[in-house]
């Protein structure tokens, strides 16, 4: 591992001139005070292996300079160590030794011009070089991996596992890698998705490669039967001439051996059979126009009912909303007639205090008027030129004070009357306010009722559409049911016309088969016969199966011998016949023998060609053992002769290969082919009770079908709910409207209560105090006057001239007072007298314009209700007029089935 031996430095910061600071050992510790140069050493080891000088605490070459410092001399005088700094170079170099022992010399130089010039052991190199140098002695510039600065040790520790992981990658340098790294992981992605795609392109090729092989053998397969059908086809027809010659060979031989007047007669019947037959087409004809004409008759009255039906459900619905929004009025006319005989009720009590007020109001002023004429004049004229000429001497004395009170009570006299309007203003709002408050009370009522029949009606909605939804479901699902049951239907339609139905069961079979039914109602064990309780897997087998069945085909399985015997007694009572048959508790059959299936790959045991239930596996390896199942003959004698296997061997066409080698059977034993035959009625039979149950599915599917129909009475009945749910939500939004406007006019005089306050307030303490200026002035002016009035109040007998004055004064104070009072009542009834008008102006208004949508309402419901009455009338005559084309209809339509049987 290299080191650095030593540094040498030229003007580099705070070094001043040429320094050599070292030798370095192993480990060296570099001390001093604050201010000696340790952090710059650092600084040049940073500067000289190629750190920019943004990390060295300067923001450009220059800084890195030595500036020197200002030094005052002995004279006073201030020098600058450092002298001119232009032209000045600096210049780090340090020595290293490598791991060999070999010395290096890298040294980094700031020029005149600011640049950096860099030099390997003397020679000048570029950055890019001098850094690839470094590099070679894993010294990472940009990693910074030579150095441990202050605070790095703790910086790393704090560090998350990620950013560790990336401090990692930049000191070992992979970083650098990670664009590389990157490209490469895209091309592996890339050349993943390549193989990927090829892979599943083979597999693909493959598949259809394989696909295509199926479809090729398929199609060989069908061009085989193609041509086989085409084969039987024609043997076929050529067989339906042959029997039809034969047939026309006898009816000529039979019209050969009638004599000449049978066969005139006959020709004369014959046209008599024709006259009355053309006569009966006629007939038909004539009906079956007048079928034709009676419904094209139904159709076009079933149109016009169609088209009306819209019409007549519009029409059943405006009613419908008409009513409700009728009623609606009503409730609202009977409603807004409370409010307004409540408002008039209001307005009536208000004008009636009212009256009461201004009545006390004259009776108080004939009671003054009255009192006053009682008292007399009062005092004497020359008491009171007297009393005025002392007033005039005291107010030229104190001039001053009796204008402030002279001031003082027109002030008074001001802020009394403001005082008298803002009280009256704060009642008359208040009285508003409760007004607003008993409105809004009512309102939140009828809110409250009106979302309580709202909730009621999405309630009925939600119901209504969830029994909507149900029914549409199930009409969907009938709907697909009877689409399926009609293509099974079909389906078995189409194979039991395909089948050999033609084929007539024998008198012996059609006896034995109602002998097991008999048996099968009487005893719970018996199962069935063997023939029915297993069918071949394909119609190839079918004669082969029953050559290896043999006698064992019409044997019936039981589940006990104990019920066979049962089963034979009652077969003797009945006298029904002679019947095998195969307990499954004591037969014990033999294994199938697996070496046989590997005989031949065209060989195959009976019982692998069989399908079966497992309950009676047993009476089929009873009754089919270890034959095998061979498709030719030749295949037959290879597996008995050829790998002697012992084992009967049966051909698809009924040869049979014994195991004693006696060959028997063969496409000759037609007993064989009827037994086969077997199999198919007992197809026929379950595709006519297939057929049949369909039937009866799709009629129950109908029946439920026609339960459905309420379908359009769940839809009205949606219909009117969603109307009256509108309706509801129209009357319960105009009541929050009218509660929003409530709230708002509520806010509103609430505010201007909140306005009034304070200026009732500052009123009523304007008043107060300038009372109370005017009693400081009455009682200085009362002072003053009390030499100047001494005589006149000693000859009158008074003790004071404010005696005198309360003696005169005190009646016309009070009555200005009570009238004070009078006015400050009638101003408060006024406005919530103007207030309550004013409400009951709008409600008369709000009931005028109901009472005349209530008309019109009514005019409109009169109008659609004879619309209505109209249209259902002609309705019940068009649903009238197709009964009777109906029942026309089926008249003709009787006749028309006589004229076609006849």
């Amino acid at each position: 591992m290299g080191r650095l031996v030593q540094l040498e430095l030229e003007n580099f910061k705070s070094y001043r001139g040429q320094q050599v600071i070292g030798p370095f050992t192993s480990f060296t510790a570099v001390v001093g005070p604050n201010g000696a140069g340790k952090s710059n050493l650092m600084d040049a080891i940073s500067f000289v292996l190629g750190v920019r000088s943004a990390h060295l605490r300067s923001s450009q070459l220059k800084d890195l300079v030595y500036r020197g410092r200002t030094v005052e001399s002995r004279d006073g005088q201030l020098t600058d160590e450092a002298g001119d700094q232009r032209g000045r170079r600096a210049w780090v170099r340090a020595v290293y030794e490598d791991d060999n022992g070999a010395t290096i010399t890298f040294q980094r130089s700031i020029t005149a011009a600011g640049d950096s010039e860099y030099r390997i052991n003397g020679r000048v190199v570029s950055l890019h070089a001098y850094n690839e140098r470094l590099e070679g002695q894993n010294i990472l510039v940009k990693a910074k991996n030579f150095l441990v600065f202050q605070g790095d040790v703790e910086a790393v520790a704090a560090q998350s596992p990620k950013d560790l992981t990336r401090l990692v990658e930049q000191i070992s340098g992979s970083a650098e890698l990670q664009s590389e790294y990157n490209e490469l992981e895209k091309l592996q992605e890339a050349a993943a998705e390549r193989s990927t795609f090829a892979y599943n392109k083979k597999r693909a090729v493959a598949a259809e490669v394989q696909s295509i092989s199926d479809q090729k053998k398929e199609l060989d397969l069908y061009e085989s039967k193609q041509h086989l059908r085409t084969k039987l086809t024609v043997q076929h027809m050529l067989f339906k001439l042959f029997v039809a010659e034969n047939r026309i060979n006898e009816i000529k031989e039979d019209i050969e051996s009638l004599h000449g007047g049978s066969i005139t007669q006959a020709s004369e019947q014959r046209m008599q059979l024709d006259a009355s037959l053309n006569s009966q087409k006629k007939t038909q004809a004539k009906a079956y126009k007048a079928v034709n004409r009676q419904e094209r008759q139904i159709k076009l009255v079933e149109q016009r009912i169609e088209t009306r039906q819209p019409t007549l459900a519009g029409l059943s619905e405006k009613v419908i909303y008409t009513e409700r929004r009728f009623k609606q009025i009503e409730e609202n006319v009977s409603s807004a007639q409370i409010d307004a005989d409540r408002q008039r009720e209001v307005v009536a009590v208000l004008e009636e205090e009212r009256t009461r007020v201004n009545a006390a109001e004259s009776r108080f002023e004939e009671q003054l008027q009255g009192s006053q004429a009682q008292r007399g004049t009062g005092p004497s004229e020359d008491t009171m030129v007297e009393y005025n000429r002392l007033s005039e001497q005291l107010r030229s004395e104190c001039v001053e004070d009796m204008h402030t009170r002279d001031v003082q009570d027109r002030q008074i006299q001001l802020l009394s009357e403001a005082s008298r309007r803002v009280s009256d203003r704060l009642d008359g709002l208040q009285g508003q306010l409760e007004g607003v408050a008993a409105s809004e009370r009512v309102y939140v009522q009828q809110q409250q009722t009106a979302e309580a029949g709202v909730a009621n009606v999405e309630r009925e909605m939600q119901q209504a559409r969830r029994d909507a939804e149900a029914a549409k479901a199930e009409n969907e699902r009938l709907v697909r049911v009877e689409i399926e049951l009609n293509e099974k239907l079909e389906g078995v339609l189409k194979d039991l016309s395909q089948a050999r139905a033609e084929q007539r069961e024998t008198a012996r079979e059609a006896k034995l088969k109602e002998m097991v039914s008999a048996l099968q109602r009487v005893f719970t064990g018996v199962h069935g016969r063997l023939a029915e309780l297993c069918r071949p897997t394909h119609q190839k087998y079918d004669v082969g199966v029953a050559t290896v069945l043999g006698r064992h085909m019409d044997a019936i399985v039981v589940d006990r011998q104990a019920t066979a015997i049962e089963c034979i007694s009652y077969i003797k009572e009945q006298r029904a016949g002679q019947a095998t048959f195969l307990p499954l508790d004591t037969l014990q059959p033999q294994s199938a023998n697996d070496s046989l299936r590997h005989a031949h790959r065209s060989a195959r045991l009976a019982t692998d060609v069989l399908q079966y239930d497992s309950a009676v596996e047993a009476a089929v390896m009873h009754a089919c053992g270890n034959a095998l199942i061979c498709d030719t003959l030749d295949v037959a004698r290879y597996v008995c002769y050829e790998r002697k296997l012992d084992a009967k061997a049966v051909t698809l066409d009924g040869s049979v290969i014994h195991r004693s080698g006696l060959i028997t059977g063969g496409v000759g034993n037609r007993g064989q082919r009827g037994k086969a035959q077997t199999w198919e009625a007992v197809a026929v039979d379950n595709l006519r009770k297939a057929r049949d149950r369909l039937a009866e599915e799709l009629q129950t599917i109908a029946r439920e079908r026609r339960k459905l129909a309420k379908e359009e009475a769940v839809t009205t009945r949606l219909t009117g709910l969603q109307t009256k749910h509108r309706i509801s939500r129209e009357a319960l939004d105009a009541i929050g409207r009218k509660l929003q406007g409530l709230a708002t006019e509520r806010k509103h005089i609430e505010a201007k209560i909140t306005e009034c306050r304070p200026a009732v307030a500052q009123t009523t303490a304007e008043l107060e105090q300038a009372k109370d200026v005017r009693e400081q002035a009455n009682a200085r002016i009362y002072v003053i006057a009390q030499p100047i009035f001494a005589s006149f109040c000693q000859r009158l007998g008074i003790p004071s001239l404010e005696a005198f004055e309360k003696l005169l004064l005190p009646a016309t104070e009070a009555a200005e007072e009570r009238r004070l009072q009078f006015r400050t009542q009638l101003s408060r009834l006024d406005s919530q007298l103007s207030f309550e008008q004013q409400q009951l102006d709008e409600a008369t208004s709000k009931l005028d314009k109901l009472v005349k949508a209530q008309q019109s309402t009514a005019a409109s419901l009169e109008s659609l209700r004879a619309e209505l009455t109209r249209e259902q009338a002609e309705m019940a005559g068009f649903v009238a007029q197709i009964e009777g084309l109906r029942r026309e209809l089926a008249a003709l339509t009787t006749k028309y089935g006589d004229a076609t049987e006849d």
